[in-house]
């Protein structure tokens, strides 16, 4: 997967579209003066640490003054706006803790029930970089995961924490990730899993997350925590739905819900459970909740699980004060 940069101004031998449908020009260097923007492709950059670079994903670009922050969900990497050159503070593609000394191949095993329509994007404010980023955990040992007679019993779900990055020099002020204690899952901040990307509210960062202890019926929650030290300021749940299953009774997809909106004080969340929610800011108190008619879930299959057909993207509600 490659970000970069689209002018109007077309260039001379545009290759072929990489697997993905992004171009790419890591061997073409970045111009020491690239002018005014008018269109075409400027500069693309390759993400890294991506295990399955082939399929697109819902990537969220955010520009923040002269800086460019991107994820693919496994690192978060900062460009130069102009030029496209990583900046020269940042030494590497910030990432997980730990995850540097797993394997391509073992990476993999982490997402497998990934769906790339996840929305994926940092929040960046107050000179810091909030981002998802996969860890390196499964609850349940690889024995579990197995197939029976060629059907999927069960699937890992990746746990995406938050992690805040230094925006100046990429360093890790905080992040969510405990190696010692994640997998007992006895507090919430190891129960977690990011279900969207976050947004910042003055010193607070909100993001949706979700618990999913039976693998088939999400617990949607939004949640608070500090932008300096990401401790838990306060905590939200929503709403508990149903997903598609297999004979099972386990969902083998990951859940995913929309990005937040902010409007003021008030935090609008769209849960993909049937949903919808006002939530204030300061407390995490309901201001308001609706349901709304979703598409009906499919029997499940003794031949796996049957998915919904996809109809709407996850976009952020839109809200307005007139009405």
């Amino acid at each position: 997967m490659s970000v970069g940069q689209l002018s109007t101004e077309a260039l001379p031998n545009i290759p072929d579209a990489a697997p993905g449908g992004a171009f790419t020009f890591t061997d073409r260097p970045a111009p020491a003066d690239p002018g005014p923007i008018s269109g075409g492709i400027r500069w693309s950059d390759k993400l890294e640490w991506e295990p399955d670079p082939s399929e697109p994903r819902a990537i969220e670009p955010v520009i923040a003054g002269d800086s460019v922050y991107v994820t693919n969900g496994w690192s978060i990497t900062a460009y130069e706006l102009a030029t496209g050159r990583r900046k020269k503070t940042w030494t590497e593609p910030g990432h997980a803790r730990n995850m540097d000394t797993v394997s391509e191949r073992e990476r993999r095993t982490f997402v497998a029930s990934e769906d790339k329509s996840i929305p994926l994007g940092p929040a960046v404010g107050g000179g810091i970089v909030v981002v998802p980023l996969v860890v390196p955990l499964k609850l349940y040992e690889d024995f579990d995961y197995n197939a029976y007679s060629a059907i999927s019993v069960r699937k890992v779900h990746a746990f995406r924490k938050l992690h805040a990055f230094d925006a100046k020099t990429g360093a890790l002020l905080w992040d969510h990730f405990r190696p010692d204690t994640a997998k007992q899952q006895n507090d919430f901040i190891d129960k977690y899993r990011c279900s969207s990307s976050p947004v910042i509210v003055g010193e607070r960062v909100i993001c949706p997350v979700y618990m999913f202890p039976d693998d088939a019926s999400p617990e949607f929650h939004v949640a608070a925590f500090s932008l300096r030290t990401g401790e838990l300021l306060w905590d939200t749940n929503v709403v508990t739905g149903s997903r598609p299953i297999n004979m099972f009774g386990r969902s083998l997809h990951e859940f995913y819900s929309c990005p937040p909106s902010v409007d003021g004080d008030r935090i609008f969340v769209s849960t993909d459970l049937g949903a919808i929610a006002c939530i204030e800011a300061t407390t995490g108190q309901i201001d308001w909740l609706h349901r709304y008619e979703s598409i009906p879930l499919p029997q499940s299959s003794y031949q796996g699980e049957v998915r919904r057909e996809l109809v709407w993207t996850a976009s952020p509600p839109c809200s307005t004060t007139t009405w």
